[in-house]
């Protein structure tokens, strides 16, 4: 198949990872790697190794509230690990076709929220040149649209999840305002810190909500925080 140089570093490293990989389109590919396939972009190729990489955890009977979906290749992941629900937010409307095909094509118990996240419920214009993994409150372009966000401990209290991703522009700062009584519903955190500053803010606010770094990369631009039985008293 004819690919472009970035196509061609992509497919590369998820057919190293041991997927098949057919196009199917312009800008859409389909991967298969046992019981698992994935559609999307090659956006999405990227996306797929990247969650590979950090997302390695035991998932076996657990919900999993998935913030920043993209384009529902997380969610086949956890659900290819053992993942008895996942509910997923991503507020991109052009993202939802393909998030529902791929939870419709690997069988995956799933809420699937077209929304973002956010301190307080919100509409919010963003400013974009593409719509892609960069893509996020703070992006700036001459194009326009509008996202519906909604609050973060509200969504916390309602997921009764047992495992939390973040990996959304903007929406991992906002953990930073959540009680640490809401923050402590769920056991475990994956999350994808976008700077140093948010990297540090965040280990200091999980430390204080009685949780401990288990997992990080080199970086520590991704994050894992479990939450001890008891909150350390300070």
């Amino acid at each position: 198949m004819y690919l472009t140089w970035a196509e061609y570093w992509r497919v590369r490293e998820v057919v190293s990872s041991g997927y098949s990989v057919e196009r199917l389109g312009d800008d859409l590919f389909k991967i298969a790697k046992g019981p698992v396939t994935i559609i999307g972009s090659s956006d999405m190729l990227r996306a797929v190794v990247e969650s590979a990489r950090f997302y390695d955890l035991d998932y076996r009977g657990k919900t999993v509230l998935d913030v920043g979906g993209f384009q529902g290749e997380s969610a086949v992941i956890f659900s290819a690990k053992g993942a008895k629900k996942v509910i997923i937010y991503e507020p991109v409307h052009s993202h939802q076709e393909i998030i529902r095909k791929n939870v419709e094509i690997n069988n995956i118990i799933a809420e699937v929220h077209e929304e973002g996240i956010g301190v307080v419920d919100s509409v919010e214009t963003i400013q974009y040149e593409a719509i892609d993994l960069g893509f996020s409150h703070g992006s700036m372009g001459s194009n326009r649209t509008q996202i519906k966000i909604r609050n973060i401990a509200n969504v916390i209290n309602e997921s009764n999840a047992d495992v939390a991703k973040f990996n959304c522009e903007g929406a991992e700062e906002s953990l930073g305002v959540v009680p640490i009584e809401v923050l402590r519903r769920i056991k475990t955190y994956v999350i994808m810190a976008h700077t140093q500053e948010i990297s540090k803010t965040l280990n200091k606010k999980f430390e204080e909500a009685g949780f401990q770094l288990i997992k990080k990369n080199r970086k520590q631009s991704f994050l894992c925080f479990e939450r001890r039985n008891e909150v350390v008293a300070r």
